[in-house]
């Protein structure tokens, strides 16, 4: 049964963490089982032991004893719930939460999340399946692995989509989608980033880089004036505002050319005009990362750590510990693959088994096979009914 039980983690109603006296304002509760830390705004009032009404950024709220709530990890099963009795329904819907409202959640709690990055649907459904809680479609990984070319603004905004839509379709956790430079001007990141939200993602990010831009970590790139970089930053948060619901991640790339300080600056400025995440990409050594952190502490931060790239690759209780939200490894799943992919070649060719394969249970497994035939036997029959109707 998805009910789940929590414990009260402290509050900021008018009544604190006590659900009878909380008018409005906030609760933070932490599901007993999964352990999972959900920030609740509570915008009516509680009334006796019961959760008369209620309401958690937009999603259904239940009825029922003060002490249960649903863990919005999980769907709420509507028929059990009521046969066994545990809670009343009110009449609001009750729905999983969208891809934004999670990436929203996670980026609410007080901690560091370690995001591997995906490059295709079998590869977002193994970072699931690992048991991460998000996962970012990295731009280098997909025109590698889409395209095998560099990432140097080869690959078109409708390639991107299609092969972001994949993703988004193949799992349930959220999902921040590389959308570059928003492939043209104000107009076009406004569409780009409202294709992002149709097709699934929870966020997508919008750099600074001059078109065609290219890996971060590489030498070459550049950046627009201040002027063309809010422009774009403005336009993707106008197309969320206009309501689209998606979470906007601001990138610069200003740090290689023109120095920290400009980099920072520039971050700022993405704050006052409404980004929800900050990605200030490759500071060169630690001390960069803590003045990033310490000069703007309002809005989550995203460490980008590239295995050779240009930012240290510092642990991430350490990134936690300066002040970074997330923890992106964009390229360490497709480059653990493609050296897997070159062993097993080369074991092909020397006329020995490759090392290391899952076996081909586990194979099936993981594409899905045992959940296709058990979803296919819904469907089986003896044959009587259609020789009854003959």
């Amino acid at each position: 049964m998805d009910v789940r039980e929590f414990a009260d983690v402290g509050g900021a109603g008018k009544g604190g963490s006590d659900p009878k006296a909380v008018a409005s304002g906030a609760m933070r509760l932490a599901c007993l089982r999964c352990g999972h830390d959900v920030a609740l705004r509570i915008v009516n009032v509680v009334a006796g032991d019961r959760v008369v009404s209620g309401r958690d950024l937009g999603r259904g709220y239940a009825e029922g004893p003060a002490e249960k709530r649903i863990c919005p990890r999980r769907p709420l099963q509507r028929s059990s719930m009521q046969q066994e009795g545990k809670l009343h329904l009110s009449n609001h819907q009750i729905a999983k939460d969208t891809p934004p409202d999670q990436l929203r959640n996670l980026l609410a709690q007080n901690r560091l999340h370690v995001m591997p990055c995906c490059f295709d649907a079998l590869s977002a459904r193994m970072i699931e399946r690992a048991g991460f809680e998000l996962t970012f479609m990295s731009g280098f990984a997909v025109s590698a692995a889409r395209l095998a070319v560099p990432d140097t603004g080869l690959i078109s905004y409708g390639e991107m989509l299609d092969q972001g839509r994949s993703i988004c379709e193949a799992v349930e956790l959220p999902i921040i989608g590389d959308a570059d430079t928003g492939y043209g001007n104000p107009m076009n990141v406004r569409r780009t980033v409202e294709g992002y939200a149709r097709a699934g993602f929870a966020g997508a990010m919008i750099e600074d880089q001059v078109a065609p831009k290219r890996c971060g970590h590489t030498r070459g790139k550049e950046v627009v004036d201040r002027r063309s970089a809010y422009q774009r930053v403005q336009a993707a948060v106008e197309a969320r505002e206009s309501g689209t619901d998606i979470l906007v991640m601001a990138r610069t790339d200003a740090r290689a050319g023109h120095g920290l300080d400009e980099a920072i600056e520039r971050c700022r400025a993405f704050a006052d005009l409404g980004a929800d995440i900050l990605f200030l990409e490759a500071p060169q050594n630690e001390a960069e990362m803590e003045t990033l952190c310490r000069e703007l502490p309002s809005l989550p931060k995203m460490a980008n750590i590239v295995e050779g790239g240009d930012t240290p690759a510092l642990p991430p209780a350490r990134l936690e510990e300066i002040g970074f939200k997330i923890a992106a490894y964009p390229l360490t799943l497709l480059s653990s693959a493609a050296r897997a992919m070159e062993d097993a070649l080369a074991a092909l060719a020397a006329g020995i088994p490759a090392p290391e394969v899952l076996s081909f249970e586990e194979l099936q497994a993981l594409v899905g096979f045992p959940a296709y035939d058990e979803a296919l036997g819904a469907y089986a029959t003896d044959g009587s009914d259609a020789e009854e109707g003959s």
